[in-house]
């Protein structure tokens, strides 16, 4: 008689073992501010959504954490995982401003997205401005 003492994944489910890592990989982007939220998983084709929050969604390097980092821990260490996507408000369409923030950003910090923010310099004005 053999006894196997191998973890069967098949009855972990595709959801538990991605919140697992993404459990551990959390305190790593809250670390800089940020989060992340499980919103689903497709347990046929393996895609993941997910959504950053906090100062990721405004931080220029996001794409890049989300696949360098999120995507490709998650295919390493979970079996079924093909992708994952950001399904946060800057994902979804929401228009960003020459500066790259999202409607949120500015409604949060009280200026428009077209309003000119004042450099720091002497005088109050940009270094060499007239």
């Amino acid at each position: 008689m053999s006894l196997d003492v191998s973890p069967d994944v098949s009855r972990d489910g595709l959801r538990n073992r991605v919140e697992t890592v993404i459990e551990v990989i959390r305190p790593a982007i809250q670390a800089d501010d940020g989060d992340i939220v499980l919103h689903a998983v497709d347990e046929v084709t393996g895609e993941v959504s997910v959504e950053l929050t906090g100062a990721c969604v405004t931080c220029p390097a996001s794409d890049q954490t989300l696949k360098a980092g999120i995507e490709r821990i998650l295919k390493d260490r979970v079996d079924g995982v093909t992708v994952v996507h950001n399904v946060g408000a800057a994902a979804a369409g929401d228009d960003l401003c020459a500066h790259g923030h999202t409607s949120l950003h500015h409604a949060w910090s009280g200026r428009r997205s077209d309003e000119r923010i004042p450099r720091r310099g002497a005088g109050g004005g940009a270094a060499g401005a007239p």
